[in-house]
């Protein structure tokens, strides 16, 4: 529900926040760590 609230604001979620490859070393791409789109996302579990 905050997310929806947030996002109709117009703050959009960083997917890097719950991305499994959100550590040292397993990405290298520039957007990190405030992506909001990309291709290699995988949700952690």
């Amino acid at each position: 529900m905050f997310w929806k609230i947030l996002s109709r604001l117009g703050i959009k979620r960083f997917l890097c926040d719950t991305c499994a490859y959100d550590y040292p070393g397993a990405c290298d791409r520039p957007e990190r760590p405030n992506a909001v789109d990309c291709p290699d996302y995988r949700p952690r579990y």
